[in-house]
């Protein structure tokens, strides 16, 4: 059972992935010797993933029916009730952007851990390929010839 502090705190939800290629996609800029890149960035969602833990809970339940969660009524210590990261010099100056969509993300997540917990097996591997073959067709710089 999933416990959850503040159902209606709205995120900038992403798969893993996306950040890690806006990393890989900065760090080539870096490797290039591009010193003007050395310099902080942001890699989020557009406003798409924008959403609160109570809509993701139940996008994800969607996905995986045996997934359930409470809400801790205890005192808890103060969070912002919304998050944003503003990415536009990342979508701008590096030319990325995420691959998949927020639903995307959201399925393989689910995937990824019913794979896991109910059969005791890893698609880490068969994910990072399914998502390198979208960014492939979607040109992306970061990506691997």
């Amino acid at each position: 059972m999933l416990k959850v502090r503040y159902p209606k705190a709205t995120r900038p939800w992403q798969h893993v992935l996306e950040p890690l290629s806006g990393y890989l996609c900065l760090g080539q800029k870096l490797l290039e010797g591009k010193k003007e890149f050395a310099e902080a960035w942001n890699f989020g969602p557009d406003d798409s993933g924008n959403l609160t833990v109570e809509m993701v809970l139940s996008h994800f339940k969607e996905l995986w029916s045996s997934v359930n969660w409470q809400v801790i009524d205890s005192p808890q210590l103060h969070e912002e009730k919304i998050l944003h990261l503003n990415s536009n010099k990342s979508f701008q100056q590096l030319n990325w952007k995420p691959v998949w969509s927020f639903q995307e993300g959201l399925s393989a997540t689910a995937e990824w851990y019913k794979a896991n917990l109910e059969r005791n097996a890893v698609l880490s591997f068969k994910q990072l390929q399914d998502y390198e073959a979208i960014a492939s067709q979607l040109r992306l710089k970061w990506i691997r010839k």
